[in-house]
């Protein structure tokens, strides 16, 4: 039996109210699912709600099993991002960037104006992460591990590397401030390539 794309919505319906709300989580138990159906006879009609019926215990260490860890996945992810040659180009340019700008404007002037940009620019998609988290039926683990473990480094620039910044001299303070400003780019780049991979695995279950 080939699934068609309704009978793959129709299982991801039916997973968002069993309370399967991690996307990540369906896409493997709808491949699974996939796989088992497309090896019986008959209709998806009659064999998808005997199959459900024999899963329950598979569906609850699947979600036990996805939602371990997911901070220290995150921050996994979140090094992988930060050692990546992308990362690392862009975080050169912006310390080069940055030196010439103060050089131009001064280093007092230049904090005064945008020492919190790295804070404050984030904040949309830290927006979307909160309703994410409490409210949405459709979120991924991955994404939500990976964003909260970004926000957690983010936070510790204005209680620990903000104080250091206004103190510091031009060589010091440059290279942390230029870390955190693409930090807060990247954070929006993490979110935009995680939504958009997920979207294709979906898709894939039934191309």
């Amino acid at each position: 039996m080939k699934l068609t794309k309704e009978n793959i919505e129709v299982i991801n319906a039916t997973l968002i109210k069993n309370g399967v709300h991690y996307i990540d989580i369906r896409i493997e138990i709808i491949d699974h699912f996939a796989s088992e159906l497309e090896k019986m006879d008959g209709d998806f009609e009659t064999n998808f709600p005997l199959l459900l019926d024999n899963s329950k215990d598979f569906l609850k260490q699947m979600q036990l099993s996805f939602q371990k860890l997911e901070l220290s996945n995150g921050f996994r992810n979140l090094f992988r991002n930060i050692f990546s040659k992308r990362f690392l180009i862009a975080y050169f340019f912006f310390v080069l960037f940055i030196v010439l700008v103060v050089n131009n404007v001064g280093s007092d002037q230049f904090l005064y104006n945008l020492e919190l940009i790295p804070i404050l620019l984030p904040g949309p998609i830290t927006l979307i992460l909160l309703y994410t988290t409490f409210a949405s039926k459709s979120k991924s683990r991955d994404l939500i591990g990976l964003l909260s473990a970004t926000n957690l480094i983010l936070f510790s620039y204005i209680f620990v590397f903000l104080p250091f910044i206004r103190s510091g001299s031009l060589w010091t303070w440059v290279p942390v401030f230029s870390f955190f400003m693409v930090l807060s780019f990247f954070y929006y780049i993490f979110y935009f390539e995680s939504k958009k991979e997920y979207k294709s695995k979906y898709e894939s279950l039934w191309n």
